[in-house]
């Protein structure tokens, strides 16, 4: 059974006075920036771009949020060469640099006593950072968060320590992606995994603000869903990788599903009231499946439009050739017919995966992952795209709508975008030079949108 992934210790606080009074000068109000959409911002970084490394360990980034006061925040996973890996958490002052207020030199790493992989960060209204991934120990894969103080230290009033695990009972339960409610409940959703040769299923749970689980939703705080018919033979291999929260309170959830069997791969997506119970108004009882003409179709990102309406991102797989690939549903589930071909597209020059979207608010979508150069025998690139609310792509952004960053000429790819108040576009993800991964991030302007 083939699962898809993303591309794949101790806290020292502040360097003093000095290294405050450096960090506050540098967080000063940035001018906005008016440079054609998609060009990189050349106020960042070197030349729009930043490459860190976690002491020779490669290192990903899978998640990036921006503070209110500019400052940009990484998640990802630092991996050693003996394969022991790390929550790995990285912030930056608006120009690019290195925020040395952050654990002492801009970047923290977490183990809770296995191998673990960040894989999503967001910011807490209060400014604590709460990170999550799926964290293994003896032998078990399980639900791993962790949250932080805004200097990089762990919160100890996050369960004790600052680290929470989840056990779903299973061998392999592993956490995708987190939101955050506005009351502070802390949601999470992933898959468990019964093994080899058995089903998958989502799997999400509520966390109380001081890390317990909710036990308002589900059963105790957790649940699952499978998107198995129960009138066939074949079980499905559902696997979630994707969580957005609507303003009415209801949770999306989405990624992909074998509902035919092993023979297949679709987008899947499924809705829950705030409860936890499926929303039976959308969909078939709370659950939509989407076939990409016979192809192998993998859902990696999902968001939802102001008035309602939802669209997703990923990846469809024929005959060895990725493409990347997007679906727009109305607010029911139901396929939104204006966009693409019966509400799908299917970008045929676009080599690569759609590893995120973002709606925004004139109908556009923008959406970054990799892909594939028009250079001979060329690994990916950071790529970024921005579609028309019809599916076609913005010619006003970038070169044709679309955007390619090289940092080295290894396999780069964008694995989360992040918007700043004035346009620009944060991009993170991992490049590889000379065959090891480093957090890469680049910053890109566009012109803020209504």
């Amino acid at each position: 059974m083939t699962v898809t992934t993303k591309i794949g210790r101790r806290v020292r606080l502040g360097l003093g006075a000095l290294a405050a009074l450096t960090a506050a000068l540098t967080i000063a109000p940035q001018p906005v920036h008016t440079g054609t959409d998609g060009t990189l911002d050349r106020s960042f970084g070197i030349g729009g771009k930043t490459l860190t490394t976690f002491g020779g360990q490669s290192v990903n980034g899978f998640s990036v949020a921006i503070q209110a006061d500019g400052r940009i925040v990484t998640a990802g996973t630092a991996t050693s060469a003996k394969g022991d890996a790390d929550f790995a958490v990285a912030r930056f002052l608006p120009n690019g640099s290195l925020d040395p207020t952050f654990g002492g030199s801009g970047k923290v790493t977490t183990d809770f006593g296995g191998r673990e992989d960040a894989f999503s960060l967001v910011l807490q209204a209060d400014g604590k950072i709460v990170v999550a991934g799926p964290v293994n120990q003896s032998g078990n894969t399980d639900f791993g968060l962790a949250r932080y103080n805004t200097d990089g230290s762990l919160d100890l009033t996050f369960d004790g320590d600052g680290k929470v695990t989840t056990s779903f009972l299973t061998p392999f339960d592993v956490v995708q992606q987190i939101a955050i409610q506005p009351d502070g409940k802390i949601v999470a959703a992933g898959s468990l995994n019964r093994g080899i040769g058995t089903n998958a299923d989502f799997a999400l749970a509520r966390y109380n603000t001081d890390g317990s689980l909710d036990a308002t939703f589900g059963t105790g705080g957790t649940l699952t869903t499978d998107f198995s018919d129960p009138l066939a033979s074949t079980f499905a291999i559902d696997f979630a990788d994707a969580l957005v929260l609507q303003p009415d309170g209801r949770i999306i959830v989405a990624g992909a599903t074998s509902t035919g069997g092993i023979g297949g791969q679709d987008f899947a997506l499924a809705r829950y009231q705030a409860d936890g119970s499926l929303d039976t108004s959308f969909g078939t009882n709370g659950l939509v499946v989407t076939e990409f003409e016979k192809r192998f179709a993998f859902l990696h990102s999902v968001d939802v439009y102001p008035d309602g309406r939802i669209v997703a991102s990923g990846v469809t797989v024929l005959n060895f050739v990725s493409n990347w690939a997007l679906a727009r549903y109305h607010a029911d589930g139901s396929p939104d017919a204006s966009f693409g071909s019966h509400g799908m597209v299917i970008d045929p020059v676009l080599l690569g995966r759609a590893n995120v979207v973002k709606a925004q608010a004139d109908g556009t979508l923008l959406v970054a992952g990799s892909a594939t150069p028009p250079r001979p025998a060329s690994p990916s690139d950071f790529a970024l795209a921005r579609y028309l609310p019809d599916g076609t792509l913005d010619p006003s952004f970038g070169r044709d709508g679309s955007v390619l960053t090289d940092f080295a000429r290894g396999s780069d790819a964008v694995l989360s975008i992040a918007l700043q108040p004035d346009g620009r576009i944060v991009a993170a993800g991992g490049a590889s030079i000379n065959r090891q991964l480093q957090l890469a991030v680049a910053r890109y302007d566009s012109a803020p949108r209504p």
